[in-house]
């Protein structure tokens, strides 16, 4: 990427997913592809992998990414659905079964969804924004009040010569 006149590396995956700011544009990217649901997935197992997952816990991920019905159903391989199965069925307390699909997924996005985030809009203006005229947020709307006031009030040096011109009103 060419920012500023100057190349910059890419970020990696690894990256993104560390970068709040990054992160941020790559899960509005995934929204607008429909593909969300890959990084909410990867998400909720990076942040429970050091956690038991009770059997409420592993129905409701069930439930939420991998049922038919889903809004959210990720699209993983057949190699890595029959290995969650497998596991599921061999060691329901486990939670690799999940952890095989959370790889799948981090391929997916690495092979696919990744490359495109990077040639995306999302992306160009991440790293690349926008020059704002003036500051955002509550300061950015004073300073907006502050400059229009300013403007609208009429020219002091007009009004000084405006004033001079004025024969002064004699007293008889």
């Amino acid at each position: 990427m060419i920012t500023n006149g100057k190349r910059i590396p890419d970020p990696s995956l690894e990256e993104i997913l560390t970068d709040e700011r990054l992160l941020s544009a790559f899960k509005d990217f995934l929204s607008e592809a429909l593909a969300e649901e890959n990084l909410n997935f990867w998400i909720e197992m990076e942040n429970t992998k050091n956690e038991p997952l009770s059997e409420e816990d592993k129905l409701r991920i069930f439930a939420n990414y991998f049922d038919t019905d889903s809004p959210a159903q990720i699209n993983i391989s057949h190699r890595a659905s029959t290995a969650m199965h497998k596991q599921l069925q061999k060691s329901p307390s486990d939670r690799s079964a999940f952890a095989i699909v959370q790889e799948d997924v981090l391929d997916n996005m690495r092979n696919d969804l990744y490359p495109r985030f990077l040639q995306s809009d999302h992306y160009k203006l991440c790293i690349n924004p926008p020059k704002s005229p003036r500051p955002a947020g509550f300061w950015g709307s004073i300073q907006g009040f502050m400059d229009r006031k300013i403007n609208s009030l009429p020219d002091l040096n007009k009004l000084k010569t405006n004033h001079s011109r004025q024969s002064p009103i004699s007293s008889s």
